[in-house]
């Protein structure tokens, strides 16, 4: 009955999820890269001795075409940046999806958990109250001299086991409680 939009709270999902935006931006970026530029400065008096120099017809073929044909001519380095950063995208996307792989096993695995460590605590509650009936006989039985004294102390032996079996699942479910928390992305002021 959890919405899995709980899970994007988790820092490692949070955590993924900002690697694969990083990995996208990088592919963008050397995307982009490919492409010619031209840069376009200027001085607060004017345009700058720069720009100029690039409207200056002698110069013109020169910087626009070194501008324009570097992407061209470098060796095939700007198309190998595209490709590794494609598979970086990709890499990312693998890891996001196994992050989010891994937190829904855990978030199951948790309500599992908490589903048998429930169903234990009823079983012993019952086990103990059984063994505190068997007790109060037993107890009575002594008091008429029917019973011995080490049949009672072995059923309170009993009883006590119970008991200390019935706290520490109760210890269980409360640690099984905020490992669920934790699997969903809660804090501790939440």
């Amino acid at each position: 009955g959890l919405p899995s939009e709980l899970l994007e709270r988790r820092p490692d999902i949070v955590a993924a999820e900002r690697r694969v935006a990083a990995a996208f931006n990088a592919t963008n970026q050397a995307r982009a890269a490919q492409l010619p530029s031209i840069g376009l400065t200027s001085n607060v008096g004017g345009a700058s001795s720069s720009l100029s120099d690039l409207l200056d017809p002698a110069n013109i073929a020169w910087s626009a075409g070194a501008s324009l044909l570097a992407p061209i001519f470098d060796g095939g380095a700007r198309r190998e940046a595209v490709e590794i950063a494609s598979a970086d995208q990709e890499q990312a996307l693998a890891a996001y999806g196994q992050a989010a792989i891994t937190a829904f096993s855990e978030l199951e695995t948790n309500l599992d958990q908490g589903v048998v460590l429930q169903q234990r605590i009823v079983d012993l509650k019952e086990a103990a109250a059984e063994a505190e009936k068997a007790f109060r006989i037993a107890r009575l039985r002594y008091d008429e001299g029917e019973e011995e004294l080490l049949s009672v102390l072995t059923i309170q032996q009993r009883v006590i086991g119970a008991k200390s079996s019935l706290s520490g699942v109760e210890r269980l479910l409360l640690e099984q409680r905020v490992t669920l928390n934790l699997a969903i992305g809660g804090g501790w002021a939440n």
